[in-house]
């Protein structure tokens, strides 16, 4: 079976990520765009298995 990657919708005020909804019963969270709030961001994505997040640029 195909698992979905984990994403991420990345913003000024919040970030959005989202696992493997057959993971957990809340696959997608918002955290905050401050250092505390991405270290809470990769330790809910190394729960879930996540083991490398890549990055697009699509802004200025």
């Amino acid at each position: 079976m195909l698992v979905p990657p984990p994403a991420v919708d990345i913003g000024s005020r919040e970030h959005l990520a989202a696992v493997n909804p057959d993971a957990t019963h809340a696959p997608v969270r918002a955290f905050s765009t401050f250092t505390h709030g991405l270290h809470v961001l990769a330790d809910w994505f190394k729960l879930h298995g996540v083991t490398s997040v890549a990055m697009e640029s699509t802004g200025v």
